[in-house]
């Protein structure tokens, strides 16, 4: 059986979601996406020039681990700038963050910067905000079973399910799908775990 993979703790995210090379057209561009714990550790070592043992104790994996995530970030950066492929963004399914709120509507994180609670994103400036447990949260959810798929498929993973457009988004460790919108339609998420008879759905 599988080691159960170590959940990646997440602290930085970017403020857009992605890059795309000039003179391409949008129909011609190709996607890569670059996982949220990817871009945690270019931050960490190339950024804030932790040393790996630093930075891999920051999200809480081994520096095996975080060898592997740093090099398929790098592959994935290299392929993108040599190719001209457009960088996309996409939450890490084995990652949490550590920020105080998350945006229903376009699924960003983000942290208190005064003593007032906020009231819209500072990202999409959407309303639709709701408050993070951190630890707390995620040790109930994890012996609830909520979040963390049981025996053998606790390295599957899981995704949301737009009830209107079918768009598939990877499961985020601390939110429920309930309450996380889709970006393209503004639908409501189901768990695909609970609904396996789901009708076709797009993985975009």
């Amino acid at each position: 059986m599988p080691r159960p993979r170590q959940n990646r703790k997440l602290k930085h995210q970017p403020h857009f979601k992605g890059f795309k090379p000039i003179g391409i057209p949008q129909r011609k561009l190709g996607i890569i996406d670059l996982f949220s714990d990817e871009y945690e550790v270019i931050h960490l070592l190339d950024y804030d020039n932790l040393s790996q043992e630093e930075a891999a104790k920051a999200i809480n994996v081994s520096r095996p681990t975080l060898t592997r995530i740093y090099q398929s970030a790098r592959r994935k950066i290299a392929k993108a700038l040599s190719d001209g492929l457009s960088i996309h963004f996409v939450i890490s399914p084995h990652a949490y963050f550590v920020q105080d709120y998350f945006c229903r509507a376009c699924h960003s994180f983000f942290e208190l910067t005064s003593d007032t609670i906020p009231v819209k994103c500072p990202k999409c400036h959407s309303d639709k905000i709701i408050a993070i447990k951190h630890k707390t949260a995620h040790k109930q959810y994890k012996h609830q079973g909520l979040y963390f798929p049981s025996n053998g498929r606790r390295n599957k993973t899981s995704y949301c399910i737009c009830r209107q457009c079918g768009k598939k988004y990877p499961h985020v460790l601390g939110i429920r799908c309930m309450e996380m919108e889709c970006t393209e339609c503004g639908g409501s998420l189901l768990r695909e775990d609970f609904y396996p008879d789901f009708p076709e759905t797009k993985n975009k």
